[in-house]
């Protein structure tokens, strides 16, 4: 049987083992640490306004497999219950018109679903280094191998690098604002390693306009807090909930922060207002960093103490530093066998993007191995219309300096340009 490997286990690797084990390859997946789900362990919001399209269609197609667990109760916690659509400069969180559900949860049930589907699952390993063979019938390099830290070489007949573009220790250093200590856990597990990147793909990384310091890469805006930090009756409307926000007093509202956020483009009412989630743990979305004295003058926050990460005060995990040059298939360019979902993908913000670049990926892989001509989704359906978008934009200066989301103004106006509304239909419709 045809084996890929996926190196990653995020939510964009799981959904690329998942889509390529249920295509019927043999699937190996590696992730570096003892967790799937990587950044998406603080995620817990998905299927607000414009991406109900992403989740919908990719179920449609058949690769919804990791949508389909996460909307499921126990792991689903808030259904949506609101039917209102933001406009299309807005980025809107409000409460009851996103779905919440519990991330450790859903890393439990999705780690039982590949197992029980026969992907091989290798936790605390890093993926090093690679094999590679000469280029096949003008078809770009082809990759043979990948090398774990603990020693074993995992052959293949097709990879999927969903690494991610977040970490390391030295990027938060060199980016950032240096080690906070954060969910990736690089002092415990090593840092990241680009896979694509080893085998000589170019790596790509996001850009900050000079006005907002220039560099790159962009910082995470989620924090988590303690419960008992928090005043009882805003914990309490959280959780009741599932979702919540709050005014950020005047005095501590930093707009610099609008240039630095993975949210771009961020606009004012983010630094204005600290959007809150429960999805197992008390979750805080807009500050990108914020001193705790600051942090303890916002209505609620009084007694604040930051879970995650560690040094929420000081700076959050740097991302989008290791992007790599791809086509619409997901298949990186120049390669035979390499594909990339999630940030490896482009700068992609939220775990439906993941989920999706994931899925194609991952059955592309799979594809691959088999010797089946590639999965191109045309622009007539949202998700290839929004891959397509992502790599046009990789492709200028410009381009990179922005975030990518079923969600946010830059797709919402492109598809608004062709006639459709928000589920992609072509009445123009926004309701």
């Amino acid at each position: 049987m045809p084996k890929v490997i996926v190196v990653g286990g995020g939510f964009s690797g799981v959904s690329a083992a998942a889509c390529a084990r249920n295509a019927g390859a043999d699937v190996t997946l590696v992730e570096r640490t003892d967790q799937l789900l990587g950044v998406g362990l603080h995620s817990g919001i998905y299927y607000n306004d414009g991406r109900m399209s992403a989740v919908e269609e990719l179920k449609a197609l058949g690769g919804g497999y990791i949508f389909d667990i996460i909307g499921t109760h126990p792991v689903l916690t808030h259904p949506r219950t609101e039917m209102k659509w933001a406009g299309v400069e807005e980025l809107a969180h409000r409460h009851g018109e996103n779905h919440i559900f519990h991330c450790m949860k859903a890393e439990t049930y999705i780690r039982k679903y590949l197992r029980g589907i026969g992907v091989e699952l290798i936790f605390a390993d890093r993926a090093v280094d690679v094999a590679m063979g000469r280029a096949q019938n003008n078809q770009g390099s082809k990759m043979l191998a990948v090398k774990l830290e603990k020693g074993r070489v995992l052959t293949g007949d097709a990879f999927v690098d969903t690494t991610g573009g977040a970490g390391g220790i030295q990027v938060c250093v060199d980016y950032g604002y240096g080690c906070v200590e954060c969910m990736l856990r690089c002092n415990s597990f090593g840092d990241r390693v680009s896979i694509a990147t080893k085998a000589g793909a170019p790596e790509l990384r996001k850009l900050r306009d000079t006005k907002h310091g220039g560099g790159f890469g962009a910082l995470s805006s989620a924090t988590s807090f303690y419960d008992d930090s928090i005043d009882p009756e805003l914990l309490e409307a959280v959780r009741r909930e599932g979702s919540w926000k709050v005014d950020v007093p005047e005095e501590v509202q930093n707009m610099l922060k609008i240039g630095l956020s993975t949210n771009l483009p961020y606009d004012p009412s983010h630094v204005k207002v600290i959007k809150m989630a429960y999805p197992g743990f008390f979750k805080a979305n807009g500050m990108v960093y914020m001193p705790l004295e600051d942090v303890r003058k916002i209505p609620g926050f009084e007694h604040a103490r930051f879970s995650d990460p560690l040094g929420g005060g000081v700076g959050n995990a740097v991302r989008f530093m290791s992007m790599a040059p791809r086509e619409n298939s997901l298949k990186v360019s120049g390669f035979a066998n390499l594909f990339v979902g999630g940030e490896k993908a482009g700068p992609n913000v939220g775990i439906q993007e993941a989920i999706v670049t994931g899925a194609v990926a991952g059955h592309n892989a799979a594809r691959n191995a088999f010797g089946k001509d590639l999965l191109v989704l045309p622009r007539a359906t949202v998700l290839g219309d929004f891959i397509a978008l992502v790599q046009e934009m990789m492709g200028s200066e410009k381009g990179l300096m922005e975030t990518y989301s079923f969600m946010k103004p830059t797709f919402r106006r492109h598809m608004a340009s062709k006639g459709c509304g928000w589920l992609g239909w072509r009445d123009g419709s926004e309701a």
